[in-house]
């Protein structure tokens, strides 16, 4: 949709015949705005972060959400419904990671190479 949203703001200043100093303006405006937006960008604030996680409606937030909250049957519910290959690809490989120190009894922060 955003793809959408900048070919048709590029083809109106074209057509406006804009200069091209007002359109990067336009765009550093937008891209400010989406880092200032977004928590997960350059946030601080854990409770934030995992507020917009929560409130989310990307599927791949949704289980990230779940995911850092151990609460890993509804993160396996939630990665079915993600429809991105590399995201589910990464979220399956989260899953079977925190599986697998699961069953060797370790802990999650301990270090494999020392």
């Amino acid at each position: 949709m955003i793809w959408l949203l900048l070919h048709v703001f590029a083809l109106v200043m074209g057509y406006l015949q804009v200069p091209i100093w007002f359109m990067y303006g336009v765009l550093a405006v937008m891209s400010i705005f989406f880092l200032i937006r977004n928590p997960l960008v350059f946030g601080k604030d854990p409770e934030k972060m995992m507020a917009y996680l929560k409130k989310s409606k990307a599927q791949h937030l949704q289980f990230l959400y779940h995911f850092l909250n151990r609460d890993l049957s509804a993160a396996e519910h939630g990665m079915g419904k993600i429809r991105s290959k590399k995201a589910k690809q990464v979220s399956e490989l989260a899953l079977k990671g925190t599986e697998r120190i699961r069953k060797s009894k370790r802990s999650p922060c301990e270090n494999e190479w020392t």
